[in-house]
Formats: structure tokens, C-alpha cells, sequence
């Protein structure tokens, strides 16, 4: 456990009573158990909230349905502005073609 071995955690325990006391010991670990149990709510707490927010992230599928939504618009407007754009190349071709049949009756 953390890297420690038996004998370091029974001089620990030794340093403890020591320090605070035979008659204190049994407080201490109350306070001690208290203390974790708060820490093991508050964090089952928050690991529950990370969840909520998990579920309301949006899902792939969701994702992939706007994807394709948007790739279906741009498709749209890409050959909306192909047809307007291939159209005006069209003209400009005619109007050039027109042109020089002007000039060469012209000459």
C-alpha cells in the first residue's frame, strides 16, 4: 500500500499513538473515519455529476446526423453556385465568340 512495507506502517502507527494519546486514539480514528466517508460521498458525488454532463454531451450519431445535414446544404450551394458560375463562363464564351465574328466582318 503506497509503497510501504508492514514495518514502516506499524512505526507509523506507533509515532501516532505517541503523539496523540491512548486516551485521544479512538476520537482521532472517529474524525479520521468521518473524514473519509465525506471524501468518498463528495467524490461518488462528483463523479455523478461528471456522468449527467457525459449524457448530455452530444452523441456521435447526433453529431454524424449534422455532419450530413451540412454536407447535404454545401452540396446545395456548391452546385447552385456551379450552375450560376458555369452559366456566366457559357455567356462570357459566347459573347467572345460573338465578338470576334464582329471583328472578322468588320475587317
Amino acid at each position: 500500500m503506497f509503497g510501504l512495507s508492514m514495518w514502516e506502517l506499524i512505526v507509523i502507527a506507533i509515532v501516532i499513538l505517541f503523539v496523540v494519546g491512548p486516551k485521544r486514539l479512538p476520537d482521532v480514528a472517529k474524525s479520521i473515519g468521518k473524514g473519509y466517508g465525506e471524501f468518498k460521498r463528495t467524490f461518488n458525488e462528483m463523479k455523478q455529476s461528471v456522468n449527467i454532463d457525459d449524457n448530455n454531451i452530444q452523441h456521435p450519431t447526433r453529431v454524424q446526423a449534422r455532419e450530413d445535414k451540412i454536407k447535404t446544404y454545401s452540396e446545395q450551394y456548391k452546385s447552385q453556385w456551379e450552375d450560376k458560375f458555369e452559366t456566366t463562363a457559357e455567356n462570357n464564351e459566347i459573347k467572345k465568340s460573338r465578338m470576334e465574328d464582329d471583328n472578322i466582318k468588320n475587317s
